[in-house]
């Protein structure tokens, strides 16, 4: 399958790059995994793969289920292809109990958060 070098971008981290080189039959939870090898030692390690977030020039978040070319992930010839880096915050213990609990009682789940925003 065709090679392609990725840039890593990492956000709020001004000079922190990684080039990773692929090739684009990967997965992109395979490609996470790849990262982490290289993961910097000033940012946190995320708790998992799922908390990693990968942008792509526009094409939006990448879909962990889906292999670089599937993702419309470019080649770029003079340069590796950017990609941005974004990382879920942890949840704390409060935030994953009370969000057990709501589901336990039918109530919103992780996947429907809440919301308790004012619109005037």
């Amino acid at each position: 399958m065709e090679p392609i070098q990725l840039r890593f971008l990492f956000a709020n981290k001004e000079g922190v790059k990684i080039i990773v080189s692929t090739t684009r039959d990967k997965y992109v939870s395979d490609v996470k995994r790849q990262l982490l090898e290289f993961w910097p030692a000033d940012v946190p390690k995320p708790d998992s793969l799922v908390s990693i977030r990968l942008i792509c020039m526009g094409l939006g978040m990448l879909q962990d289920t889906k292999t670089l070319a599937e993702s419309k992930v470019p080649v770029l010839p003079v340069h590796p292809t950017p990609i941005n880096v974004s990382l879920l915050p942890p949840k704390s213990e409060s935030q994953a109990l009370l969000v057990d609990q709501k589901a336990a009682a039918g109530g919103a789940s992780a996947a429907h958060p809440s919301c308790w925003c004012t619109i005037s």
